[in-house]
């Protein structure tokens, strides 16, 4: 195989830069799956958003607002009788997913911005054995760039982290397996790192000395970058951070290296790809039109309740008896929050039974949903009856449905409209870097 020689250019250059976010990517953990919306809809048991609309109660009948008004007509909770309950439509079983690969497009981070998650995280690792004549050597030749070499070095910290993150208690000889794929899934995306970094080298003057740029980027590393990547590794000093590094497949000098070119090319592709025209009023505005149904939002409000479990009552009738007691009680004075905190089985019942802003549409029950969203603000249900349990209702709150003013979403507009330029444009420039600059891939392969 013929030697490589890295493009050199001589001379001294002093390039203002700023910090950047961390040039190697490494693929941070899958989103917990505690989104507040999620959190929700796991533990409130009224809560059920994605819930199909058949499984759902059916709207509530006759549904009386002014409990004082009938206590004053002396027609308490214990005058009430329930609707008939409708039989609840048979539920299809849940369809189980079969795991599949998924395909990833991989962009470089300078492509994709600086805080966007790198794709590889999207994908699934299949065990796949690694093919006969497969290289894991650092010095394994991978591509060709121009004259810029990729070797598997370049990219085993984040295969590493990568496959930890995915599989940390997986045999080792599990974790091997991973590689080879993972490697391959990562390739394109340093390719294009490389490209960027050849289309760099050559924008310098002869007289620029590349080496003596990336010395001042390392001070910046040192000074303002290292603190944050030792703490996210969990390293106390640079020793214990360089060990981390090198059980990773990597080392302190490499990243450090790695690091500043990474900011260096972002540098030189930010003067680059710039866009020629700033994002008209009429473009913001046609946006906004175009994408309205973004910007609206739903009614909501926060309610109170009290709720008897036909599950912890014992019988329908037994629950149906307490729910008049509780109803009764409040009639004649007694405290929500109190009657709530003492008896209620809702499982906000130790806050008093209140719930926090909840969106239209959002509950479990078709019956409360339109209770807590007609009744007047501070009224009392009437009692409903959910395939729970029996519950009465009172609105603290509420705030009607509406769109969010153009005025209040322009900025917003705006950041959009600038981010998806600058996408295409840089889309462009890769397209342009792919046919100018030669690249000779050899993969895992043995090329010995």
């Amino acid at each position: 195989m013929r030697p490589i020689r890295n493009h050199q250019v001589q001379s001294l250059y002093v390039l203002p830069f700023r910090s950047g976010l961390i040039a190697i990517c490494l693929l941070s953990t899958l989103l917990a799956f505690g989104h507040c919306q999620e959190l929700r809809e796991s533990t409130d048991p009224y809560f059920d958003a994605k819930k199909p609309a058949h499984q759902k109660d059916q709207p509530a009948d006759n549904l009386r607002s002014d409990l004082t008004a009938q206590f004053e007509n002396n027609a308490t909770y214990t005058r009430y009788v329930p609707p008939a309950k409708p039989p609840l439509p048979k539920q299809e079983p849940a369809k189980k997913e079969t795991p599949q690969s998924k395909n990833v497009h991989l962009l470089s981070p300078l492509e994709a911005g600086e805080n966007s998650q790198d794709r590889v995280s999207q994908a699934t690792y299949l065990a796949t054995p690694a093919r006969p004549g497969t290289s894991f050597e650092p010095s394994h030749l991978l591509a060709v760039v121009g004259t810029e070499p990729i070797f598997v070095g370049d990219l085993m910290l984040e295969v590493n982290q990568t496959i930890e993150n995915f599989m940390p208690s997986a045999p080792a000889d599990l974790k091997q397996q991973q590689r080879p794929m993972l490697i391959e899934r990562l390739l394109p995306k340093y390719i294009e790192q490389k490209l960027l970094l050849v289309d760099t080298l050559r924008q310098l003057p002869e007289e620029v000395d590349f080496e003596s740029i990336v010395e001042q980027a390392v001070k910046e590393f040192d000074n303002n970058a290292m603190e944050k990547m030792m703490e996210a590794f969990g390293a106390t000093s640079t020793n214990e951070f360089d060990a981390v590094l090198r059980a990773q497949g990597s080392s302190l000098r490499k990243l450090r290296r790695s690091w500043s070119i990474d900011q260096l090319v972002r540098f030189f592709l930010k003067q680059k790809i710039q866009a020629d025209d700033e994002i008209s009023h009429a473009d913001m505005l046609e946006y906004y039109h175009e994408h309205i149904d973004q910007y609206a939002f739903s009614a909501r409000c926060r309610w109170q309740q009290v709720m008897v479990k036909f599950s912890e009552a014992g019988s329908r009738s037994s629950a149906q008896e307490k729910i008049v007691e509780m109803g009764n009680q409040i009639v004649y004075g007694a405290s929500m929050d109190a009657v709530a905190k003492k008896e209620s089985h809702g499982f906000r019942a130790s806050g008093g039974g209140i719930h926090d802003w909840t969106n239209q549409g959002s509950l479990v029950s078709n019956k409360l949903d339109e209770a807590i969203f007609t009744l007047p603000i501070g009224v009392l249900s009437d009692v409903i009856e959910t395939d729970r349990g029996f519950h009465i209702v009172r609105v603290i709150e509420r705030t009607e449905a509406g769109t969010k003013p153009f005025l209040d979403a322009q900025v917003e507009i705006r950041e959009k409209l600038a981010a998806e330029k600058q996408a295409e444009m840089i889309q462009e420039h890769m397209k342009k870097l792919r046919e100018e600059i030669p690249v000779e891939i050899y993969g895992l392969s043995s090329n010995d």
